[in-house]
Parts: structure tokens; C-alpha cells; sequence
């Protein structure tokens, strides 16, 4: 066998079947080899010329390179032959029947197999989609706005991020060491830790991607899998910076949340939320689904009374009384526990008067029976968490424009103390005299703009907004009239 001139492999033969039957093919890459000047005759079995083979067909050839190409992304991503079938349907719509071998045709592949997906439900984000084909996932997204306006399909639903955790736990490694409970457990948290996400406005206007691993980190950490956001980041084909960031929004909030329900909410910090977080997530879960809870006295095994909650159903929860009472009994015998004589104490703090057992209550047993429904209805349900925070990105604007007031009130001290300087020296008429130094904290490139831009008249309200540069072009780059 020849070597191929486009992948160097030893794997070049003659097509003698169909009409492109004389083409010289590469069985590794399926390129078509140059042929000059061969007519390939054909005989009978005495050996009797009987004409020759139709010239190849190139754009049978063509079609065939484009259902290779089209069956290799299918497989790789992970496609049912159904969906393979509609991405192979809407590949030959958009070229009318007659694919190409350019550079764009690998994109258009990967934009109809996201096209296929998504209209069946099923979780491919873009990113995964063009890391198949080691492209940008801009130039896919661009060939993917492309198609929607050229083809006349029905509305796309959006990127399910609850389908893409489920499969994004489903197919991580770490979750084959965990027993069918414990990953069942991991899968709830997860979700519901989404739609608490989704609630608080974690995912307003931001890719969906870094959520979700973060999500995943933190839903594997409250069953004890030690498991990194660059792990979760790599797996979902996100930045790992991002992830991190999200990771510790979600963090930030599940603490505000506790400090807002809990009744120890004081204690809780970024360091040991993951040691409240299941009771937490098991009060907002009973919260979002009864509402209210009913208080009633139920005693307690050492005869005292603690308060408990009684749902819809007849269960029993402890209550805020009493979970604070618990938890200020745990304390002081964790305090009072000497650390070198832990291990012979165990089993006296497990005995100790009115300790009370939480397991039963950190068990979430029930945490989002939701498993099923769609991202429409996950959305349309209400959810009563008892803590609903402005959005991050409302509150970053609002701290953000709340500095540039400091910078523009400090900018306008500066000009003022250079003013009454300049003035005070002219009134006095004396040369010569050393200049008093003005002390004024440090400033840095943003002030120099502020101070700029106030003393070219620009209106504080203007500058608040924090548009710079097009008030820079307005106001003081403009072109001088010719």
C-alpha cells in the first residue's frame, strides 16, 4: 500500500465499488489521493476487455467524507442514532445535499449535533460540543445564531442545567465509589443546591456551565467525596477560575441563608458551612414545601420537653428552640472535651443528658422529589426558602457605584484644596515663598480619570455610571473643529 499525502499512513487503496469506482482512498482519513491518467478496464474471466468504469463521482465521494465525519462527531459525542440521524438530516438541509470538505464544514457538524440535542432534551453545551472539534466555542456559537435565522425550526429549548448535573454526576468518577444511597444523596443535594442557586439569582445573566460544577463540588463535599472545582471544571469543559468563583458565591450565600434561618446562624462562616449545610437544606426543603410548620411539645427521653415541628404529614421536626438549645449543649461539651483524651471520651458525649441525635434530621431523604419535571416547571414552582437575597450582580453594581461616589467626592476635595491654594498664594503677593505640599491619600489610575473628567464639566450622575471611556471620547478626546 502507498502512503497517504494527508495523514502519512500506510493505508491507500483503489475504490473499485459504485460509480467512484478508479478514486485512490485513504482507509485511515478517507482522502482522496491524486490519480493522473488511469482508466481502470474491466474483464470477464477469460480475460476479455468489456469496457471501462464511469469516471468517480466526486460528489458521491464528498458525501460519503461528510457521513464519516458526521458518524466520528456522533459517536464522540455521545449521540443516539436517533439524534444522529436528525443531526445528519439538518447537516444535508443547510448544504441542500451537497456538503463540502472547507474548514467550516467540522463547525457546522458540531452546531446542527448541538441543534439535534437540544431539541431533544438532551444536556451538550456548546463547549463540550467544540472541544470535539478543537475549535472556539465563539466561531460554534456564531454558525450556531447562523442557523437558527437561515433554517425554519421550531423554538430550540434552552440549556438545561438540572439535565447537565444529573449527567455530569452520573458519568463522574468519583461517583462509582459511592453506594446507590449515597449517590442518590449527592444527586439530590445537587439539585436542589441548583434550584436554591437558580432562586437566588446566582445564575442571572452568566454562563451556566461554572455553576453547575460548582454545584457538583459542593454537592459531593456534603457526602464526603473530597473532590476539587478544577476536577468538575476540566469535566464539564469550563474555566477553573470561574468554578472556584461560584463555588464560593454559592458558599457565600448558603451562610447568609443560615445566618438569616438558624437559629446559631451567628456561628456559621465559610469554614464550617458544609457542617450545616445538610440540616439547612433539609429546613428550606420542609419550608418550600409546607409553608409553616406547627409547633408542639413532645418530651424528650430524659424527661424534659424540647420543641418540636409537626408538617402536613405527621412528621416530626425539631424546632428553632430547640435546635438551639441542642446545639449550645454540643458546644459546651465540645469545649469542655480535653483533645488528648478524645478518643476515651466518645462514648460518654454520646451519653451525655439531653444530647440529642441529629442524623434523622440531616437525612434528606425526601430533599427534591422534582427529579423528573422539566426546567419550565422546575422554574414555575415556588420556592419558599425564608431568605430571598437581592441578585450578586445588583449588589456589585450598587457597591461599585457607591466607590465612585468616595472617588468623586475625593476627587473634588483635590481640586478644591488646589484651587484655594492658587488663590491664597495670588492674594498674598508674595514670591519666592516655599508653596505648602498638599497631603491627600493615594490615588490611582481611576481617580486621575475622575478628577479629569470633573474638571471637564461632566455631571457627577454621568461619571457614577462608570462609562469612562465613552465619556472620555465625549468630553475630552473629541476632535477640535478644522
Amino acid at each position: 500500500m502507498e502512503l497517504c499525502n494527508r495523514c502519512g499512513e500506510r493505508g491507500v487503496v483503489r475504490d473499485s465499488a459504485g460509480a467512484g469506482g478508479g478514486f485512490l482512498v485513504c482507509t485511515a482519513c478517507g482522502a482522496e489521493q491524486p490519480s493522473a491518467n488511469f482508466t481502470a478496464q474491466a474483464f470477464t474471466a477469460a480475460g476479455l476487455p468489456v469496457g471501462a468504469f464511469a469516471p468517480p463521482d466526486r460528489a458521491l465521494h464528498r458525501r460519503f467524507l461528510a457521513d464519516s465525519q458526521i458518524a466520528q462527531l456522533a459517536a464522540q459525542l455521545g449521540l443516539s442514532p436517533a439524534s444522529s440521524a436528525h443531526l445528519k438530516a439538518l447537516v444535508f438541509a443547510v448544504t441542500a445535499g451537497a456538503p463540502s470538505s472547507g474548514l467550516w464544514f467540522p463547525v457546522l457538524v458540531s452546531a446542527c449535533a448541538v441543534l439535534a440535542a437540544r431539541s431533544r432534551r438532551l444536556p451538550l453545551p456548546i463547549a463540550e460540543a467544540a472541544s470535539a472539534i478543537a475549535r472556539d466555542p465563539h466561531e460554534l456559537g456564531a454558525m450556531l445564531s447562523r442557523l437558527r435565522r437561515f433554517l425554519p425550526l421550531p423554538p430550540v429549548p434552552q440549556f438545561d442545567p438540572f439535565l447537565h448535573l444529573r449527567r455530569t454526576l452520573d458519568s463522574f468518577p468519583a461517583m462509582a465509589d459511592l453506594d446507590d444511597d449515597a449517590a442518590s444523596r449527592v444527586l439530590r443535594h445537587g439539585r436542589f443546591l441548583l434550584r436554591c442557586a437558580v432562586n437566588w439569582s446566582l445564575s442571572a445573566g452568566r454562563r451556566p456551565l461554572p455553576l453547575v460544577a460548582a454545584v457538583a463540588v459542593v454537592a459531593l463535599e456534603l457526602n464526603g467525596v473530597a473532590v476539587s472545582a478544577e476536577e468538575l471544571a476540566g469535566f464539564v469543559f469550563s474555566c477553573p477560575a470561574t468554578c472556584r468563583k461560584r463555588r464560593t458565591e454559592l458558599l457565600s450565600a448558603l451562610v447568609r441563608a443560615a445566618r438569616a434561618l438558624l437559629p446559631w446562624g451567628e456561628d456559621v462562616n465559610l469554614k464550617n458551612v458544609l457542617l450545616h449545610a445538610p440540616l439547612l437544606l433539609k429546613f428550606m426543603e420542609k419550608r418550600s414545601k409546607n409553608g409553616a410548620f406547627e409547633l408542639v411539645r413532645a418530651p424528650e427521653e430524659g424527661g424534659s420537653e424540647v420543641a418540636l415541628m409537626a408538617d402536613d404529614d405527621g412528621e416530626f421536626e425539631i424546632s428553632g428552640e430547640g435546635l438551639k438549645r441542642v446545639y449550645q449543649q454540643g458546644l459546651e461539651a465540645f469545649r469542655a472535651v480535653d483533645p488528648c483524651k478524645e478518643k476515651e471520651k466518645s462514648e460518654k458525649r454520646r451519653k451525655m443528658k439531653g444530647e440529642m441525635n441529629l442524623s434523622l434530621f440531616c437525612d434528606s431523604g425526601d430533599l427534591d422529589s422534582s427529579l423528573d419535571l422539566s426546567l419550565e416547571e422546575i422554574l414555575d414552582l415556588d420556592l419558599n426558602l425564608g431568605y430571598d437575597p437581592l441578585p450578586p450582580s445588583f449588589v456589585a453594581g450598587l457597591e461599585a457605584r457607591r466607590r465612585r461616589k468616595e472617588k468623586i467626592a475625593m476627587a473634588k476635595e483635590r481640586i478644591k484644596g488646589i484651587v484655594k491654594r492658587r488663590e491664597s498664594a495670588q492674594n498674598s503677593g508674595v514670591r519666592g515663598k516655599k508653596r505648602q505640599r498638599l497631603e491627600f491619600p493615594e490615588v490611582d489610575s481611576e481617580d486621575c480619570v475622575v478628577e479629569l473628567l470633573l474638571l471637564h464639566g461632566v455631571s457627577e450622575e454621568e461619571i457614577e455610571e462608570g462609562y469612562y471611556n465613552r465619556l472620555l471620547d465625549l468630553h475630552v478626546f473629541t476632535p477640535m473643529d478644522s
